[in-house]
């Protein structure tokens, strides 16, 4: 049942951004770049001692990869510590929807 429900399934999709003119496609023979999510150290200089991430630096690499054309789908690319696990993840999506040009 399992593989006759998957040979079914649609083989491409597609993620529309708010601003409809940007997209992320799938199976349709494109790649998509992404930005990483979820470190949850920096190092800010080379040679500097790595440090945990904080809310500032969603902000800052939400904005970094909404602007950059080459980045299809931004993450957060931070995992502020400061915030408490428990609700962690609803506070960085909200950053990063703040955050956002588009």
């Amino acid at each position: 049942l399992v593989m006759e429900l998957i040979s079914r399934a649609g083989k491409s999709f597609t993620m529309y951004g708010r601003d409809l003119s940007k997209t992320a496609e799938f199976g349709v023979g494109k790649r998509n770049y992404n930005s990483s999510a979820g470190q949850a150290f920096w190092i800010d200089n080379i040679g500097d001692q790595r440090r945990h991430t904080t809310l500032s630096d969603v902000t800052e690499a939400t904005r970094l990869g909404d602007a950059l054309e080459q980045i299809t789908i931004p993450g957060a690319m931070s995992d502020p510590l400061e915030i408490p696990l428990k609700w962690r993840c609803i506070q960085v999506a909200l950053e990063m929807i703040k955050n956002r040009f588009c």
